[in-house]
């Protein structure tokens, strides 16, 4: 096959007579299946191949020392075995997937993944990275003691994970995730001498009934990790309260406690995290309010409160969140204002209000977030009206009002909005009319009017938006005609109108 200069993959599972395969120089991804692998890696292999994958064998238990020595430019090699226990010697790549029920050994690698019921015994002192997932029988990681150089564990689906105290070998470990390890109650051993730890993370998905996070305190030993960053222990319905030593993170960029509904308030010390862009506690449906402390996290970027349903107001300290980027306050039923410090949030982008079903007005103060983005204000359902200043939002692109129930008009100043793209109405009941100054959105390109029922009439300028694509008015019952023209528009949808209900 020397006169095949262009081919890079080859199968031979199924060719079980070929001995041998000479001069295959331009390969880069070989599938095989044992035992032919030692007739083609033994002398005959010294291509730049990048690629092995070895598939299932009764036969295969052992790949010696030199079974891989002469493809010099080897870089993965997986395995779907069944029997194999001894690799002894694979230092010529570095990423080995292996599929297996068995035990097997290795050394002098650098990254190993895989999956099954019953994890490998790892020896293998050079490991530098570490994922498994579905293990449904190991209750600890003793196997793991003597990766004593490992930098990043990752697992997922470990349902009988118990024990971590393992861990206080991999004094390298700088990011751990555990993903559905419900069984994890008391990690503190395990983490208390990982000083140089960066990124941890421990959550569980709920929506597995069995699988219940059984972490029922903030672990201690966490405050002496001065090096995190990332801390998210997500979905630990027994953690009632947060200590004030979370001061002692500093150099914290990340803290998420979604889904850790026994929370109901936060430590004054988080003023003292400085460095912290991104705070999530999405679903802490036991909060009622944030401490004035949280104006100290002045390089906040991020403040995530989706899902707080007893959140009822908001600090004005937030005024002081000057770098503040997106704010989420999805669903905060009970939220019935925003303060008038948000206007001072000069760098926000995003605001979302969804389903702040008491939520009776928006600041004027929001005129002065010139640089937002995105307003999502759907299913505020106590909303009767919007500020008139908004037209110096130069630079709002969507506009989201669906099932504002009790919206009755527009404001004027709409007309102001000219980066304007998406404006969706839908299921505003109450709404008549809209403003003539809607004809100068000139970026407007969809609008959803469904279910506006009490709409009789468009205004005559609309006609004349040459973006837009989209114009939905199903269930509209009360609208008798629309204007004429629309010469410019490339698709205009109209979806069941009911002219004479």
């Amino acid at each position: 096959m020397e006169q095949i200069f262009g081919l890079r993959h080859i199968d031979v599972l199924q060719s079980r007579s070929l001995l041998e395969m000479r001069e295959v120089y331009h390969y880069s991804h070989v599938i095989m299946q044992p035992p032919h692998i030692y007739h083609h890696t033994r002398d005959t292999m010294k291509v730049p191949v990048k690629d092995i994958y070895i598939s299932s064998s009764s036969e295969l238990k052992e790949l010696n020392q030199n079974a891989f020595q002469k493809v010099v430019g080897l870089a993965r090699v997986e395995i779907e075995v069944d029997q194999l226990m001894m690799m002894p010697r694979l230092r010529y790549f570095l990423n080995v997937t292996i599929r297996g029920e068995r035990e097997v050994v290795l050394r002098r690698l650098l990254v190993l993944q895989g999956k099954g019921a019953s994890v490998i015994h790892v020896r293998c002192p050079s490991l530098v990275h570490f994922y498994w997932w579905r293990n449904n029988e190991t209750t600890d990681l003793e196997f793991m003691r003597d990766c004593t150089s490992l930098q990043r564990l990752q697992l997922t689906d470990w349902s009988h994970l118990a024990n971590v105290d393992a861990l206080e070998n991999m004094t390298t470990l700088t990011c751990i995730h555990f993903e559905t390890c419900p069984n994890i109650q008391h990690p503190s051993r395990g983490l208390s001498k990982l000083t140089g730890l960066k990124e941890l993370s421990l959550w569980t998905d709920t929506t597995k009934e069995l699988y219940r996070n059984k972490l029922e305190e903030f672990p201690d030993c966490i405050t002496l990790l001065k090096a995190l960053n990332t801390l998210n222990l997500l979905d630990c319905e027994n953690i009632e309260a947060l200590p004030e030593q979370i001061s002692a993170f500093t150099a914290l960029e990340v803290l998420g406690f979604n889904g850790s509904s026994k929370i109901n308030t936060l430590p004054q010390g988080i003023s003292s995290l400085i460095r912290l862009k991104t705070l999530s506690l999405n679903g802490c449906m036991g909060i009622e309010s944030l401490p004035d402390g949280i104006s100290g996290l002045k390089a906040l970027q991020m403040l995530l409160l989706s899902g707080c349903l007893n959140l009822k107001n908001l600090p004005h300290g937030i005024a002081s969140l000057t770098e503040l980027q997106y704010l989420n306050l999805k669903s905060c039923k009970k939220l019935e204002t925003l303060p008038d410090g948000i206007s001072r949030l000069v760098n926000l982008q995003f605001l979302v209000m969804e389903g702040c079903s008491s939520l009776k007005s928006i600041p004027q103060g929001i005129s002065s977030l010139t640089g937002l983005v995105g307003l999502a204000s759907g299913f505020c359902e106590e909303l009767q009206s919007l500020p008139d200043a908004m037209s110096r939002l130069s630079s709002l692109q969507i506009l989201n009002l669906k099932g504002c129930k009790n919206l009755e008009t527009l404001p004027d100043g709409i007309s102001g909005l000219t980066a304007l793209k998406n404006l969706d109405l839908e299921e505003c009941a109450s709404l008549r009319k809209l403003p003539e100054g809607i004809s100068s959105l000139t970026a407007l390109n969809t609008l959803s009017l469904n279910g506006c029922k009490k709409l009789n009439a468009l205004p005559e300028g609309i006609s004349a938006l040459r973006a837009l694509t989209t114009l939905k008015l199903e269930r509209c019952s009360d609208l008798r005609s629309i204007p004429l023209g629309f010469s410019s528009l490339t698709r205009l949808q109209i979806y069941s109108w009911n002219w004479f209900d």
